[in-house]
C-alpha cells in the first residue's frame, strides 16, 4: 500500500533524512506536501525532486519567489501561516514534523488533531511493519 507523507521542515537535516527514506521506498511511500521556513529556492528544489504536489513556506514574504521557482512544474504552492496549515490538512497517511522549537507547534498540533484515533493507530501499525 502506497502511503503519502507530509513533511514539515523539509529543508533541514531531519527533512533531508526523511526525503532519503521516501526516495528509498517508492513502492511504499510518496511525498504529498513539503513545508519549510523561508528559503524559497531550497523548498522548490525539494518539491521538484520529491514529486510533491504542494509546497508551503511559513514566511509569507517569500511566497512570490516560491511560486516563480515552481512555475510550470504543476506543483501548487502557498506562503504564510494558512498555507502551512493547508499543507497539514491535505490528505496524508504520515506527517513528519521536523520544524525546530516553538515554530513547529501549531502545525504539529494541527496534524495531530486532524487524524482520528483509528487512523493514527493504523499509521503507527503500518510504520512498525518491515
Amino acid at each position: 500500500m502506497l502511503r503519502t507523507v507530509t513533511l514539515l521542515g523539509a529543508t533541514g537535516s531531519i527533512g533531508r533524512s526523511t526525503r532519503e527514506v521516501v526516495a528509498e521506498n517508492p513502492e511504499r511511500l510518496r511525498m504529498g506536501a513539503v513545508v519549510a521556513g523561508r528559503d524559497a529556492l531550497a523548498l522548490a528544489r525539494v518539491a521538484i525532486e520529491t514529486g510533491a504536489s504542494f509546497a508551503a513556506l511559513a514566511d509569507e514574504r517569500a511566497g512570490q519567489a516560491l511560486a516563480q521557482a515552481l512555475a510550470g512544474t504543476g506543483i501548487a504552492s502557498g506562503a504564510g501561516r494558512q498555507a502551512v496549515l493547508d499543507a497539514v490538512a491535505m490528505d496524508s497517511d504520515i506527517v513528519v514534523s521536523a520544524i525546530a522549537g516553538a515554530a513547529g507547534l501549531e502545525a504539529t498540533f494541527a496534524a495531530l488533531t486532524t487524524m482520528s484515533r483509528l487512523r493514527t493507530r493504523k499509521v503507527w501499525s503500518a510504520l512498525a511493519q518491515p
